[in-house]
């Protein structure tokens, strides 16, 4: 270990995994190539059913701590338990198909410097998606108290994979909702938030994301469940913040018409528009939505196609 490191404190990284042989070792090496060296690296093994144990026990560096579990319990349950067991102050998230840039560490912890009294972290990461490659948020993106409680009640802007987060402040919060399977970083630094724990931001890219085809995040039953989780239990955050509301109304509403309840979802589609009747991209998916998820999903191919022509002609991230 570098000797200008030795009085640093150490960090605890938790990777949660299931299935993903094919991209975990991109993962873990980019974590042990970090030019901060004091962490551990904690795998927490959700239950895999492919080679993932000779993978991990294949590193040889003993930084890495390898725990399995004996079932499947989403990564949720699996963060929540590497953080327990987490020895650094610190905790900080990877993703078992995602990159770390090989600085993120430094610059968070530099970034921590210039504001001792920050509890949670974010960065800023390079996004890769059907949908096109993005820089979420943008490096000029700002916020204040007001400003992130809306954006983490309507879409969280940052991803697990740039959070470092002081370890007993999740312990107190309770940690991860394992009832969610998709949007649980927003509704874990939406409590962290409500608990009155200092943010701060930064700008610059730090991740490398990668949405698989079989993510988590794409499966319309998850992200069904989440919008109705957040409907059900901050109602009264979302009436002060009605264009939050709206946007979960309309996310819902969407997802019910791709899986083949027009009905219901047009009606979710009629109250977001209530509270932003002038929003078109509201109208746009509720004239869509006559098509049933026909509609919907034709559309959602096109902004893909056209941001994709788009970047290949030279467009910004």
């Amino acid at each position: 270990m570098p000797e200008n490191q030795s009085n640093k404190p150490m960090i605890s990284v938790v990777l949660p995994t299931y299935n993903r042989e094919h991209t975990l070792k991109r993962a873990i090496v980019s974590v042990l190539r970090q030019s901060y060296t004091n962490l551990e690296l904690i795998v927490v093994d959700d239950g895999s059913t492919d080679d993932t144990p000779a993978l991990v026990k294949s590193i040889d560096d003993a930084r890495v701590r390898y725990l399995r579990l004996p079932e499947n319990r989403g990564a949720c349950a699996a963060r929540n338990i590497g953080i327990h067991a987490a020895r650094g102050p610190w905790v900080a998230f990877q993703d078992s198909d995602d990159e770390w840039l090989a600085g993120k560490l430094d610059a968070q912890l530099n970034s921590l410097m210039k504001h001792p009294n920050a509890t949670v972290l974010f960065g800023s990461r390079i996004r890769f998606s059907p949908e096109g490659i993005r820089q979420k948020p943008p490096a000029h993106w700002r916020f204040d108290h007001d400003q992130l409680l809306a954006q983490l009640l309507r879409r969280s802007p940052m991803g697990t994979q740039a959070m470092i987060i002081l370890r007993d402040a999740l312990i107190k919060v309770g940690g991860f909702n394992e009832n969610l399977r998709v949007m649980e970083e927003g509704e874990l630094a939406l409590r962290l938030l409500l608990a009155r724990y200092r943010f701060d931001y930064c700008p610059h890219p730090l991740v490398f994301s990668y949405l698989q085809t079989d993510s988590i995040s794409s499966n319309n039953q998850h992200r069904i469940a989440a919008a109705r989780f957040f409907l059900s239990h901050y109602p009264e955050l979302l009436v002060k913040f009605p264009h939050a509301k709206a946007e979960h109304l309309r996310s819902l509403g969407r997802l019910l018409c791709l899986e083949g309840n027009a009905r219901k979802g047009r009606a979710h589609l009629f109250q977001a528009l209530r509270l932003k009747p002038t929003d078109p991209a509201l109208w746009a998916t509720l004239v869509l939505s006559i098509g049933g998820g026909v509609g919907i999903r034709w559309a959602g191919r096109v902004k893909a196609w056209l941001i994709f022509r788009t970047q290949r002609a030279g467009g910004a991230l």
